[in-house]
């Protein structure tokens, strides 16, 4: 059919990510990784190296007999199999207009669903529960009053970590209504309100770091150590550092396991028990459909439900009887460099 290289689309489709879409380096790995796995397929699979693959080898059936490799070789849930499909549905839709001599074979792969998969555990802090864990933190120290910045901020903006790591002086409005303007994928930005206590405490660390200068407008809010943007991990271990002082001090009161997105979680969920209308916690988030948001509403949801049946649960019967129902390496290398 066309026996053009895979490979050189394939350069197209990362450019076309990052110079004409935006997307973040967090997403593009995330392309990559899938872009990568349907090569090892094709490599032992097919016995094919990377720059022996031709365009026309991509066509629906061998796409689901990758899908189908990936859960019976490698194992792969059906949540990373969504994932890979994803990719490749984003490659076909992009060659549906880079060779249209062939849309039928990209059209085709579009047909190809994806699997049904339990809603995403949501992880979140109760409201006691963020109140403890930022007291936790220490504000005699430089670094401690950084953190609590910088945590209250996670929190009361919603951000993504990285929307918050790449914040400068110069997104924050402090006027009547004080704001905070964050990038989020695809370098699409929206503005949200923070409360005036929040916005004082920033305004003291701002001032604190000499940040309020002028000059100093494009610097990075929140820096490490050594004085540079503090990095998504960072900011992880930061916040391992005061959960772990927390738990000490007043046990059971955090989930077993606290990343940065539970702070994001966290303000949705307090939200959403205030009333907060769903589609305001939507646009605070950044979310381009309200189906994503809703999935706040069906865990608050189940929330409520548990606690009425565990509410309830003691005036059953206790019966003494059990119940009866009981270039190739190139190529590759290239691969796992992007979005670094």
């Amino acid at each position: 059919m066309n026996g053009e290289p895979l490979t050189k689309y394939i350069e197209s489709f990362f450019k076309h990510l990052t110079d004409d879409l935006g997307l973040s380096p967090h997403t593009i790995r995330s392309y990559s990784n899938a872009i990568g796995s349907l090569l090892d397929f094709f490599k032992e699979e097919k016995n094919l190296l990377a720059n022996r693959i031709e365009l026309s080898a991509l066509d629906r059936n061998t796409v689901i007999e990758y899908l189908n490799w990936l859960q019976r070789k490698r194992g792969n849930s059906d949540r990373t199999r969504n994932h890979r499909l994803a990719a490749i549905s984003s490659f076909a839709k992009v060659m549906m207009y880079e060779d249209i001599a062939h849309i039928n074979q990209w059209s085709e792969i579009l047909t190809i669903k994806q699997k049904k998969t339990d809603a995403p555990h949501i992880n979140y802090l109760s409201v006691d529960g963020m109140r403890h864990l930022l007291e936790a933190i220490p504000t005699n120290t430089r670094e401690g009053r950084r953190d609590l910045t910088m945590l209250l901020m996670l929190y009361e903006t919603a951000a993504r970590v990285r929307e918050l790591v790449n914040l400068t002086p110069h997104d924050l409005v402090f006027q009547k209504a004080c704001k905070v303007r964050l990038f989020g994928k695809g370098r699409k930005s929206r503005t949200v309100n923070i409360r005036e206590k929040v916005a004082d405490m920033v305004k003291e660390y701002m001032m604190e770091l000499h940040l309020d200068h002028p000059d100093r407008q494009y610097e990075p809010l929140f820096k490490s150590q050594r004085g540079t943007r503090i990095s998504c991990s960072g900011v992880a271990y930061v916040i391992s550092q005061y959960a772990n002082l927390c738990n000490r001090e007043n046990p059971g009161v955090l989930p077993d396991k606290i990343s940065p997105h539970s702070f994001r979680h966290s303000k949705a969920m307090h939200l959403l028990a205030d009333g907060v209308n769903l589609i305001y916690i939507r646009d605070m988030l950044g979310h381009t459909s309200i189906r994503t948001t809703e999935i706040y509403a069906r865990a608050d949801s189940k929330h409520r439900n548990e606690a009425i049946e565990n509410a309830y649960s003691d005036v059953l019967p206790v019966s003494k009887e059990k119940p009866i129902w009981n270039q190739d390496e190139e190529i590759r290398a290239w691969l796992r460099k992007l979005g670094k």
